[in-house]
């Protein structure tokens, strides 16, 4: 085998060698991060994102395409496929302490992901307390979870997903928007 072969075959095998990171997120200071955003920031692709127990009510202003004023998130995933698993539904919970919401249309947001590629699933934790819950593109699995206090609890778009014993608590005005896609529902779901 030639000289280059080999090199071209070496090139080839690097991303076989480089393997999904866990990163912990942990309010004390024991784990990665203590922020939940700065771990969404640093991940790479086909990562998991383990969070511990406790609020994370840290917000972060995002320009997002089609809205004329900055939009709070507690959450923006900007990596395509992800990972993102808390401690339990009520141990581990993202967005404000109290409701926020009423003021602008479609801020706050707990977790933003607005990417069309998105692969992402959610296990073991709570949103709530804004004006949206989940706003998702791309393709959503969450299981184990809990929407909670917010005016519309999910928006996402165009994939679709898959929602299983999760309770949907929505206890605002408490409403599902869908746009362009199919929500599968599995027992057992809470409304």
């Amino acid at each position: 085998m030639s000289l280059r072969a080999l090199g071209q075959l070496a090139v080839l095998m690097i991303p076989a060698l480089v393997s999904a990171a866990t990163i912990t997120v942990r309010k004390d200071g024991s784990g990665d991060y203590s922020v939940l955003q700065n771990a969404l920031d640093a991940v790479a692709n086909g990562d998991t994102i383990l969070i511990g127990p406790g609020d994370f009510a840290d917000p972060t202003t995002i320009a997002l395409p089609g809205y004329s004023y900055p939009v709070v998130s507690y959450a923006v995933v900007r990596t395509p496929e992800l990972t993102i698993i808390g401690s339990g539904a009520g141990i581990t919970a993202i967005g404000p302490t109290n409701f926020e919401g009423g003021g602008l249309p479609n801020t706050p947001q707990g977790l933003t992901c607005d990417m069309a590629d998105a692969r992402l699933t959610i296990r073991n934790l709570t949103v709530g307390n804004c004006e949206l819950g989940l706003v998702v593109e791309g393709v959503l699995t969450m299981s184990d979870c809990q929407v909670h206090n917010t005016n519309i609890g999910m928006y996402w778009l165009p994939s679709g997903a898959v929602v299983s014993s999760s309770v949907l608590d929505l206890l605002v005005h408490g409403r599902w928007v869908r746009s362009g896609s199919v929500m599968a529902l599995r027992r057992p779901v809470a409304w």
